[in-house]
């Protein structure tokens, strides 16, 4: 079913037959948003970092953040 955009009497606009679910890059970049993890996917593309590297490699982040996002 294809999503449709209505426009009502006063001009604005709605969309309507909406997916129930989410596409997959939306629920992608649920998974991999957040202040750190994109820094964090970064610092590991090459292959795994010690912890202790990491938050370094990081700066502003805490451990605590580090660890939980």
């Amino acid at each position: 079913m294809e999503s449709q955009i209505k426009i009502d009497n006063r001009g604005r606009k709605s969309v309507e037959n909406v997916c129930s679910e989410p596409c997959a890059i939306e629920k992608g970049m649920r998974l991999i948003g957040g202040k750190w993890k994109g820094s964090i996917i970064y610092h590991l593309k090459d292959g795994p970092v010690r912890f202790n590297d990491l938050t370094r490699l990081l700066g502003g982040a805490s451990k605590k953040w580090s660890t939980r996002d």
